[in-house]
């Protein structure tokens, strides 16, 4: 079974004291539900058909959305291999960052539908162990 790789955004940006900030929101559904997590999902397309789309494609949608932000430049900075017990499958998860510090308005209108709510930007700090899911650690 082919399982379609995913992305994983990390916007960021340069707070005035310069300590980087990480925007990211609550989750309102899953296996996370009420945890707080970065922007990211399942890449779209057929990937056999080589019709697929990109990385950089995927985080951008992703970004908007789920939290509205716009962004046109993506950095990869890292990549998970992620193998379930039981499973002979590896989920790929491509991390990708963009910089968002010009960015002004973190709270669009968004439907109430959203998989993300409570968007807000966060310093590492704050970031602790329990709002994270033990997956990020």
């Amino acid at each position: 079974m082919e399982v379609p790789p995913q992305v994983l955004v990390v916007p960021y940006r340069r707070a005035s004291n310069q300590d980087l900030e990480f925007l990211t929101g609550q989750k309102t559904r899953s296996l996370f539900k009420g945890k707080r997590v970065f922007p990211g999902g399942k890449l779209t397309g057929n990937l056999l058909a080589n019709d697929s789309e990109t990385f950089a494609q995927a985080a951008k949608r992703e970004l908007l959305e789920e939290t509205g932000q716009t962004a046109d430049y993506f950095a990869s900075v890292g990549r998970l291999l992620i193998s379930l017990e039981g499973d002979n499958t590896i989920q790929q998860v491509e991390i990708m960052a963009t910089d968002l510090t010009n960015h002004t308005d973190i709270a669009p209108q968004l439907p109430k539908d959203m998989e993300l709510a409570h968007i807000t930007w966060s310093t590492l700090d704050s970031l602790v162990a329990d709002d994270l899911p033990a997956d990020y650690l």
